[in-house]
């Protein structure tokens, strides 16, 4: 007789009380309690039931249904969730390091904060029995993971394996991807963002309609991978991967003779339109340009449009930048000594390492009014390791700044917006953050000072 397809349709429907007494049992069985029993889950049915903060680590859920789950904050170490079906659940800030995804569908899930550091969602495998639950028509079938629609912002995927995944229209911005295995993943119209992917095999991945602004990709395998119409505009690469064959065509900022040799006579008409408010000269139009270790010293580039521009090491000390949109350029290790910054756009920019001592990135004020203007925007943007000693920082919008590793000695953060922003090991000795919003930010504790807050990093 020929077998037919097998239909996993007996799934085992858990009520919320239920499942409380299987989680009470596993937490008795991490404790090694008596009465303790591993959660195994297998076919269960979990819809739109909740298991935020529970610890199920090394717990099984293979083949259940989990669909709008509430998971936030679960802690599964070294548990299964294979060919588990997540659709729409919600698993914010959750720990899924090592567990084995492979075949499950997440499309649509959350998995902002969360991390996921080894995990296996690889293409899987599952044994399904029939409506009879006859062993002799057991059958298998095969099945790549779906991450279709997936929010993981900020997720950290390091060395997670999504070989042969499914991983359309996905945002993964500021996820950290380090050393993951995405050969032959379909990464087809996801968003990158400003997401770290280090050492990356990315063998015959899909990534057209990508969007990668700001993402790190660097000691990456491209071999055959296709970026077709992906936007790259702002990546930051090595040698070894702008060189790739595969990115021969890409919109990646290189290096062009010709616009350094018309570089004066570009400043020297930004000057007069500058100086004519606009009515002579002509605005510099410099975006995504490559001007890495240029000598710009004292340059004046008030307004001009540098966004996505590839700036590294360049030296830019004492000049003037008022207003110029530096949003997704590439600053590291740069020099901005002295600089005047002042209402300047850096939105998602990288300056780590770079030298920005005594730079004003101060209002704009409008018209003299006090408290109007246009405020330096620096939000997201990766200042780690550089110096900013006696920096001017006064009602600058910071949030989420990566500003871990800095010198910020004597620095001015008084009324900046600092909510979640990163000051892990910086040295905030007689940094002035009187009026600041400091919602969310880490490593920071303030004690008050004459003449204002001082802040000081904590452990």
């Amino acid at each position: 007789m020929a077998q037919t397809k097998a239909v996993a349709g007996n799934w085992k429907k858990l009520t919320q009380g239920e499942l409380g007494d299987a989680i009470a049992a596993h937490q008795r069985f991490l404790r090694g309690e008596p009465g303790g029993r591993r959660a195994s889950l297998t076919f269960c049915d979990l819809s739109s039931l909740d298991l935020s903060d529970a610890d199920l680590t090394s717990a099984d859920f293979t083949g259940s249904k989990l669909q709008h789950a509430r998971m936030d904050r679960i802690r599964l170490r070294d548990g299964s969730l294979f060919a588990a079906d997540l659709r729409m659940a919600t698993l914010r800030g959750a720990v899924l390091d090592r567990v084995d995804l492979r075949g499950a569908c997440l499309r649509g899930a959350d998995l902002s904060d969360s991390s996921l550091t080894e995990a296996d969602i690889r293409e899987g495998t599952l044994a399904k029995y029939d409506g009879r639950r006859d062993l002799e028509k057991v059958t298998f079938e095969e099945m790549n993971s779906q991450l279709v629609c997936v929010i993981a912002t900020r997720a950290d995927l390091s060395s997670a394996k999504l070989s042969n995944a499914f991983v359309i229209q996905s945002d993964f911005t500021d996820a950290i991807l380090n050393n993951c295995r995405l050969r032959q993943a379909d990464m087809r119209n996801s968003i990158f963002t400003g997401a770290m992917m280090r050492g990356v095999d990315l063998t015959g991945a899909n990534l057209d309609g990508a969007c990668m602004h700001g993402t790190i990709l660097t000691n990456a395998t491209l071999t055959d991978a296709h970026f077709g119409s992906a936007d790259l505009r702002g990546m930051i690469v090595d040698s070894q991967t702008a060189n790739a064959p595969e990115l021969s065509h890409a919109n990646l900022a290189r290096p062009k003779e010709d616009l350094i040799q018309a570089l004066p006579q570009i400043i020297s008409a930004h000057g007069a339109w500058i100086d004519s408010f606009g009515k002579d000269g002509k605005r510099a139009e410099l975006s995504s340009a490559f001007l890495a270790g240029q000598n710009l010293e004292g340059v004046r580039l008030g307004g001009a449009m540098l966004d996505y521009a590839v700036l590294t090491a360049a030296n830019l000390s004492e000049s003037e930048l008022t207003m110029a949109d530096l949003s997704f350029s590439d600053l590291r290790r740069c020099s901005l000594r002295n600089a005047n910054l002042r209402g300047v756009k850096l939105y998602r920019a990288n300056l780590s390492d770079a030298n920005l001592s005594g730079a004003d990135f101060s209002t704009v004020t409008r018209g003299g009014a006090a408290g109007s203007g246009w405020a330096a925007n620096l939000e997201h943007a990766k200042l780690s390791g550089a110096r900013l000693e006696k920096a001017l920082f006064r009602g600058a919008r910071l949030m989420s700044a990566d500003l871990s590793g800095t010198d910020l000695y004597c620095a001015d953060l008084s009324n900046a917006d600092l909510r979640g922003a990163d000051f892990t090991g910086a040295n905030l000795e007689g940094a002035i953050l009187t009026g600041a919003d400091l919602r969310g930010a880490k490593s920071v504790s303030l004690a008050v000072a004459p003449g204002g807050a001082e802040a000081r990093a904590t452990a």
